[in-house]
C-alpha cells in the first residue's frame, strides 16, 4: 500500500524528476567533456622456479616456497604498484612535474597462473610508453632480488594503446542520469512531505498571536460549521462585527502602546461574553463574534450589557487611555435563505451604519430589510 502512494507521489511529480535528471545529466556530461584523456600501457610478466634451483637440499626449499606460489605473486603485485618503484622510474627518467602528473601503475595477478601482469595510465602517450620501460626495469631488479627460488621474466613487452582508455563518457553519463532520478525521487518526496506538515501547521494554528483571539481562517471554518448546524436543526445564529476605533491623541502612542492597549480591551470583551461564544480577530481594527442559538435581539442585549461595562469599568482596570478607544457594532442574524457570506455582507451593511453614525454604537440587520439602529 506505501509502494503504491510512493509511486502515486511521484507520478505526480514527473516533471521535477525529469528537470532534476536532466540537470545532473548534462552537468555529469560536461565533467566528463572536461576530463582530460587518459591513455594505458600493460605489459606481462611470468613467475617460473629459478633457472640455478638444482635438486639438493635447496630443492625442498623450494618445494616449500612453491606451496606459496599465490602469497609470492600477490606480493610481487602489490610491489609493482607500491609508491618505491614509481619513484625509481621517475627518477631514472628525470620528467618534469608537470609530465608525472596522473602516471599510475596497478599490477595484478591473472587467476589461476603464474602471470603477473601491470597497467600503466596516464594523460600522455608518449610519456607512458618511456615510464612503463622505466618501471618494467625497475620492477624486475627488486623483485628478483626478492626469493633466491624465483624469479620473474618479461612475457610481454610494455604496450601503449593508440586509443585513450578514458574518460568513459558513457559511464559518467549514465551515473549522472541514475543519480539524477535518485535525487529527483527524493526531492519529489520531500516536497510533498512539506506540503502535508505546511498544511498541518496551518491547520493548527488558529489562533491571533497580537490579541489571543481566533484567527481569520478559523473564523471562516466555524461561521460555516455554524451555518450548516443552523439549517440543519433549524436554529438561529448572530454574527456581530465589531471595529475599535483610536481617539485623536493616537498620535502621542507608540506602536506597543496601540497594540497593549487594544490586546487589553479585547481581552476584557473576551471576559464578558458566554463560554461558547467565538470571538476571532477579522481585519486589523476589526473583530467577528459568533453567538450561537442567540436571536438579534438577544445579541444585540449581549453587546450593549458589554460596552456598558466597558465604559464603567475598563478605565478602572487599567487607565484612562484604554476607556477612549472607540467601538461600533453590527449585528446579523442567520435566516433559512441565509449563507455564510450573506450573513457576512449583512453584518458588514449594520456595521457601516453604526460607523457614520456620531451616536449610535450598535446597528442590527433584520430579514432583509434595512439595519435597525439602536442608541446605547
Amino acid at each position: 500500500m506505501e509502494l503504491r502512494i510512493y509511486l502515486s507521489v511521484l507520478a505526480r511529480r514527473w516533471w521535477l524528476i525529469l528537470a532534476v535528471t536532466v540537470i545532473c545529466g548534462l552537468a555529469a556530461l560536461l565533467y566528463a567533456l572536461n576530463l582530460p584523456e587518459v591513455y594505458e600501457g600493460q605489459s606481462s610478466y611470468v613467475l617460473r622456479p629459478h633457472s640455478s634451483l638444482v635438486f639438493d637440499e635447496s630443492t625442498v626449499r623450494a618445494i616449500d616456497t612453491l606451496s606459496r606460489r599465490i602469497e609470492i605473486a600477490t606480493t610481487y603485485a602489490e610491489v609493482a604498484g607500491s609508491d618505491l618503484i614509481q619513484n625509481r622510474a621517475l627518477e631514472s627518467l628525470a620528467l618534469d612535474p608537470d609530465d608525472s602528473t596522473g602516471l599510475s601503475v596497478n599490477g595484478r595477478l591473472i587467476p589461476g597462473t603464474n602471470v603477473l601482469e601491470l597497467s600503466i595510465r596516464g594523460p600522455s602517450r608518449e610519456v607512458i610508453g618511456l615510464f612503463a620501460d622505466a618501471v618494467n626495469q625497475e620492477f624486475i631488479a627488486y623483485v628478483n632480488s626478492l626469493y633466491d627460488v624465483f624469479e620473474l621474466e618479461l612475457l610481454d613487452q610494455p604496450r601503449v594503446a593508440r586509443l585513450p582508455v578514458g574518460p568513459d563518457t558513457k559511464i559518467i553519463l549514465a551515473g549522472g542520469i541514475v543519480l539524477g532520478m535518485a535525487l529527483g525521487s527524493i526531492l519529489a518526496l520531500l516536497v510533498q512531505y512539506w506540503q502535508i506538515v505546511n498544511a498541518d501547521s496551518k491547520h493548527l494554528d488558529i489562533l491571533d498571536t497580537e490579541t489571543g483571539t481566533f484567527n481569520r481562517a478559523y473564523f471562516d471554518l466555524r461561521l460555516k460549521e455554524e451555518v450548516s448546524r443552523a439549517t440543519h436543526n433549524r436554529g438561529t445564529f448572530a454574527l456581530a462585527l465589531l471595529a475599535f476605533e483610536y481617539p485623536g491623541t493616537v498620535d502621542t502612542w507608540t506602536t506597543q502602546y496601540k497594540a497593549d492597549m487594544l490586546r487589553r480591551v479585547i481581552t476584557f470583551i473576551g471576559g464578558q461574553i458566554r463560554e461558547e461564544d467565538i470571538l476571532c480577530r477579522y481585519e486589523a481594527m476589526k473583530f467577528a463574534l459568533l453567538l450561537p442559538a442567540l436571536s438579534i435581539s438577544r445579541a444585540r442585549d449581549l453587546l450593549a450589557g458589554v460596552e456598558d461595562r466597558f465604559g464603567a469599568g475598563a478605565a478602572d482596570q487599567v487607565d484612562e487611555g484604554y476607556a477612549e478607544l472607540g467601538i461600533s457594532a453590527g449585528i446579523a442574524c442567520y435566516t433559512d435563505q441565509a449563507s455564510a457570506d450573506e450573513i457576512m455582507q449583512q453584518a458588514e451593511q449594520a456595521l457601516e451604519t453604526a460607523s457614520v453614525s456620531e451616536d449610535i454604537q450598535i446597528a442590527m440587520f433584520e430579514g432583509g430589510r434595512e439595519p435597525v439602529t439602536a442608541g446605547v
